[in-house]
């Protein structure tokens, strides 16, 4: 299984969640309050704890996926 770490914290005073993939370096955002909340309920967290910067080892929920699949169409 390929591993792909993203790391995400909650800017507050832009009201975003803030994403990287680490391995392509690519940056996402997350401003609707429907998407925020699915991200909490996925990685169990609430807001206040994503103030802080956390690390995981895989993009549960596919915002990077997009990019994943162009690289892959890149290689053929």
């Amino acid at each position: 299984m390929n591993v792909r770490p993203v790391v995400f914290w909650y800017d507050s005073s832009k009201r975003k969640l803030i994403l990287l993939d680490t391995f392509h370096q690519r940056r996402a955002e997350i401003s609707s309050s429907k998407r925020l909340t699915e991200f909490l309920q996925t990685y169990n967290l609430t807001l206040e704890q994503c103030k802080r910067v956390h690390e995981v080892d895989l993009d549960q929920l596919g915002f990077f996926e997009k990019w994943r699949i162009l690289l892959l169409m890149d290689k053929v």
